[in-house]
């Protein structure tokens, strides 16, 4: 196990900040560059914590399953993305009554179901100790978003058939495509007996 020797921040911002790490390995000082949207003392090398929460909603209409996909204004890349409603957990909060919150928020659905697909895991271990949970979300789109302001998403239903041909051909966040093509095989399976 490597040593850390002190940990800085250096900057303060509300939601992402740049810590310095510095290490010792093998008698000699290295210096590691971590993003995190903790506090110094909740970082993931201090304390464990799930942090997100993203969920793949869908609804049943007439024998065949839609997902439902977000478009948002990604700032760190100034272009939309198709992905998958995820959001913050707030202090206190559940992750299942995150997911519901974000839900009803980025798409207006009331959750119908709710299934763990994925405990907390890490989602990008090279830049950041971020941690999220995923569901799979039945859903009923029964309201209408509720967006920051700085926030801009549109949403619309794919049919289950023509998923892997959409996130094929459209720009996705990595780990919504993965829950996408993990629900497609997951449900055709499904559909035709093989898995339960």
């Amino acid at each position: 196990m490597k040593k850390i020797v002190s940990i800085n921040k250096l900057t303060n911002n509300k939601f992402l900040n740049l810590y310095k790490i510095t290490y010792l390995i093998d008698g000699k000082n290295f210096d590691y560059f971590l993003a995190s949207r903790r506090q110094l003392d909740k970082l993931e090398c201090n304390s464990l914590s799930t942090d997100a929460v993203r969920a793949l909603p869908y609804v049943e209409k007439n024998g065949k399953i839609y997902v439902i996909l977000i478009k948002e204004f990604r700032y760190a890349l100034n272009n939309y993305i198709y992905s998958l409603p995820a959001g913050l957990v707030d202090k206190g909060e559940s992750t299942r009554l995150a997911i519901i919150r974000e839900l009803k928020e980025e798409i207006g659905a009331k959750v119908l179901s709710l299934k763990k697909v994925l405990g907390s895991s890490y989602s990008s271990a090279g830049l950041t100790d971020e941690t999220l949970e995923c569901f799979y979300a039945k859903v009923d789109l029964a309201y209408n978003q509720k967006l920051d302001t700085n926030e801009s998403i549109s949403f619309q239903a794919v049919e289950l058939d023509k998923l892997p041909q959409f996130v094929k051909t459209h720009k996705f966040c990595l780990p919504s495509a993965l829950m996408l093509k993990n629900f497609y095989l997951e449900t055709k399976l499904k559909q035709a007996g093989i898995q339960k």
